[in-house]
């Protein structure tokens, strides 16, 4: 995927990151709670649940953008593949 396609995906994730950022109140609404995000973030689990998970849809968007993924994965998880 080139620049302007990894941009489109970047500019997408930005607005559906600020949508569950700015308008918590109304996919509560439409969605109702989330029993698991109630149980273990407590009584407002579920709106904190969810702008947690806006925020890490706008970071997966720059990570996309600026083409780290790869080594973003490496550091994180590359301690768990074999040394050879």
């Amino acid at each position: 995927m080139g620049l302007l396609g990894r941009f489109i995906v970047f500019i997408i994730c930005i607005l559906v990151g600020l949508v569950f950022l700015m308008k918590t109140d109304n996919i509560i609404k439409w969605t109702g709670r989330i029993s698991f995000a109630e149980k273990y973030f407590g009584a407002a689990g579920t709106y904190a649940f969810l702008r947690v998970l806006g925020g890490l849809i706008m970071f997966g968007g720059l990570v996309f953008l600026t083409n780290t993924h790869a080594v973003l994965l490496d550091s994180i998880f590359g301690g768990l593949a074999p040394n050879v």
